[in-house]
């Protein structure tokens, strides 16, 4: 199993995207169509990307778990992003609804400091 990625989302596109199989926004108001990939973190970067992307938003958001394995299996790609120091997966199709690949969904909480990132592995 290699090290697992994370995808922050929007509660209400993950659930919605269930009807369609595969979870198809890029990030925070962009799709997988205009972006090329779908972008992703690390559990180092997870923190970061709450703090840079969706500090100001206040709708209920979800983080998915996926395995790079599940998407290998998938025969879905990865590429890696250089950008200040950090390396930040790029996910090259759509995210199946597939428990091989989201292995874990969890609700984000965000407190009076803003997002509250879980402790991850």
């Amino acid at each position: 199993m290699g090290e697992r990625i994370y995808h922050v989302a929007i509660a209400d596109d993950w659930t919605m995207s269930e009807a369609m199989g595969e979870y198809a926004a890029s990030t925070r108001g962009v799709s997988f169509d205009e972006a090329g990939f779908v972008h992703a973190a690390t559990a180092a970067d997870v923190a970061f990307v709450l703090d840079t992307f969706y500090a100001d938003l206040t709708l209920p958001l979800v983080l998915l778990e996926i395995d790079p394995d599940g998407l290998a299996a998938r025969g879905i790609g990865l590429d890696w992003e250089e950008q200040g120091g950090r390396r930040f997966p790029h996910i090259l199709a759509p995210i199946p609804w597939d428990d091989d690949v989201v292995v874990a969904v969890r609700p984000l909480t965000r407190g009076p400091q803003g997002w509250e990132p879980p402790v991850l592995p």
